[in-house]
């Protein structure tokens, strides 16, 4: 028996566990989380363990970003949760394609007889259907990407993006491969293109750049379709994959860069949500020159300083005061991005 929780001592563990479920939850979202509750149930007070359950949910399945030391700590609890998770959701995944029906989500309880493989529950994969009726190809690559993203998840959190790109189609034996052409970069997994964008900012790694816009929109995407030999995530295609990363990133910036009004603090910030803020400057006539301030491959501001402006503490100054415009934007919430003559602008 499990310890007691109010009325509950004469239920098991795995019982109890499941009192805990959500009714909104989807079944793979409860099945990672019924595993972190799982190996902490008997070690942790239940609140607090309700509590960093959630945690674990939203940094790794939405993306949120807390204080160091909670980042840590549910790293720390976490640590092989995912991994066991998504192996068992591969697994019973392919057995529910296998048999063609679809069973509660479950976890093996430790205190009953071992499950056989026959007995393993059968999660329902948590990807919406389309009501269009796809041809068997389409269905197939889709499957491969629906793949692609659970190795994603499985792969190590101090890994690269482009580590992890690497090792989930490896594993699904999907290559991607880069291309460029008239200045714009598109890249393809398994002969479907997934990203397309013309990169406008100087010195901007491209490569680095385009896979980690993937990796996050593999993780954090939704409604994958394949249309036209293109991949599809929410309706928008290769060719706004950039943008809608950007805003995605953006969006989990807003309370970070509240009060980041220097340069140094913005950069660590945005880190913090994947983003590389860089800057750039052009000497112009004279002693003249104008300072980009960059986020990938959107301008984010852009001053032309005189030549008095130009030495050392003065346009460390107007780069800060350049950086705090930039976080009083980001921290209302919404910020604007649009396509110009120059590429990608933050307005």
């Amino acid at each position: 028996m499990a310890k007691g929780n109010g009325n509950t001592s004469w239920m098991t563990l795995e019982e109890e566990v499941d009192r805990e479920r959500k009714v909104f939850e989807s079944d793979r979202v409860w099945f990672i989380r019924r595993t972190f509750l799982r190996k902490y149930w008997n070690e942790v007070p239940r609140d607090q363990l309700l509590c960093l359950s959630q945690l674990f949910i939203n940094i790794n399945m939405i993306g949120c970003v807390y204080s160091d030391s909670v980042m840590e700590k549910v790293r720390k609890m976490g640590s092989g949760i995912m991994e066991k998770a998504n192996s068992l959701y591969l697994e019973n995944q392919t057995k529910t394609s296998t048999n063609g029906s679809v069973a509660p989500a479950s976890v093996p309880s430790t205190t009953t007889a071992p499950t056989t493989a026959a007995d393993r529950p059968k999660i329902v994969p948590n990807f919406p259907k389309s009501s269009v009726r796809l041809n068997s190809e389409d269905s197939h690559i889709e499957e491969k990407m629906k793949q692609i993203r659970i190795y994603l998840l499985q792969a190590d959190y101090r890994a690269s993006a482009m580590e992890m790109l690497n090792h989930a189609t490896g594993r699904a034996r999907s290559p991607w491969t880069k291309h460029f052409s008239d200045g714009v970069l598109r890249i393809s997994i398994a002969n479907i293109l997934v990203f397309q964008h013309k990169f406008t900012q100087p010195n901007v790694d491209s490569t680095e750049t385009a896979v980690n816009a993937i990796v996050e929109t593999f993780l954090h995407g939704e409604n994958v379709m394949v249309k036209n030999k293109m991949l599809h995530f929410s309706g928008s295609g290769p060719q706004d994959l950039y943008c809608n990363f950007l805003k995605r990133c953006l969006k989990k910036a807003e309370k970070l860069a509240i009060g980041a009004n220097t340069f140094k603090s913005l950069l660590m910030a945005l880190e913090k949500v994947n983003l590389e803020l860089s800057q750039h400057s052009t000497h112009l006539q004279g002693w003249s020159q104008k300072v980009d301030i960059r986020i990938g491959d959107l301008l984010a501001s852009s001053r032309v300083l005189s030549k008095g402006e130009c030495v050392r503490a003065k346009l460390d100054k107007a780069i800060d005061d350049m950086c705090a415009k930039i976080s009083e934007i980001i921290s209302r919430g919404s910020p604007n991005i649009v396509q110009t003559e120059r590429g990608l602008e933050l307005r």
